[in-house]
């Protein structure tokens, strides 16, 4: 999140708010050991009309390129961001 937020703030995407409701899959072993398989991010990023979406959507790909996390898990992490128009 606040890669995405620092990566906004430089495009001049006004963020007025950022929630989000991941989701990941995981298996366990028969001996009890676990994993994490994927998760995906679901943001919900609210963002004053005429804010492009289009933009504010690449961000997400930039993260995975700087974010500590992103870059540490050995499973892949996915977003799928949904979006809320103030006027």
């Amino acid at each position: 999140m606040l890669w995405f937020l620092h990566f906004a703030a430089d495009a001049g995407i006004a963020v007025q708010a950022y929630e989000n409701d991941p989701e990941a899959v995981g298996e366990v072993t028969a001996s009890g050991a676990g994993r994490f398989l994927s998760a995906t991010l679901r943001p919900r990023i609210t963002v004053p009309a005429g804010t492009d979406l289009a933009a504010a959507d690449a961000l997400h790909a930039r993260v995975h390129d700087v974010c500590f996390i992103a870059r540490s898990v050995a499973f892949p992490v996915a977003v799928a961001a949904r979006y809320r128009i103030e006027s």
